[in-house]
């Protein structure tokens, strides 16, 4: 066949144990430089990532390192409401532990989020929120395509 290969590779420091047909898994930490080449991926997705990290700017900066031109990230955070509805529901039983949720890091307004990727070079911006509110998905392009 023509073209690019498409490849899903998922990133995460806790032991993986499903393994996504399809995907290439990787055990490492995303709050340090990420083990890809410049301009390696389409898209980045950072799914109820970014509210556990203490310094959410590397990651971003690194996810704009190894985006192409036209590339996006995809980011998603819940507000700062569900953590006491996490609680709870933790308190009895019904969410994990693994979820990290008493691990969340003080929220950041979107429009602090849309000047830190506008800060880095990202362009074409957008915010929306989903779940009743109570989660947001931001989406942000590298320029250059």
């Amino acid at each position: 066949c023509a073209g690019r290969t498409r490849l899903r590779v998922g990133l995460d420091y806790q032991a993986i144990v499903a393994r996504p047909q399809g995907a290439v898994l990787v055990r490492g930490d995303v709050a340090r430089c990420l083990p890809f080449r410049d301009g390696s991926f389409d898209h980045v997705t950072l799914l109820a990532v970014i509210e556990h990290l203490r310094a959410p700017e590397l990651v971003l900066r690194e996810a704009h390192r190894i985006l192409v031109p036209g590339g996006s990230v995809i980011l998603t955070w819940p507000a700062t409401a569900v953590d006491a509805m996490l609680a709870v529901l933790r308190r009895i039983g019904v969410v994990s532990p693994e979820m990290e949720a008493d691990q969340h890091q003080p929220r950041r307004p979107p429009a602090e989020w849309i000047r830190l990727l506008k800060e880095i070079g990202f362009a074409s911006i957008h915010h929306h929120t989903f779940g009743l509110g109570l989660n947001h998905l931001m989406v942000a392009t590298r320029p250059g395509a």
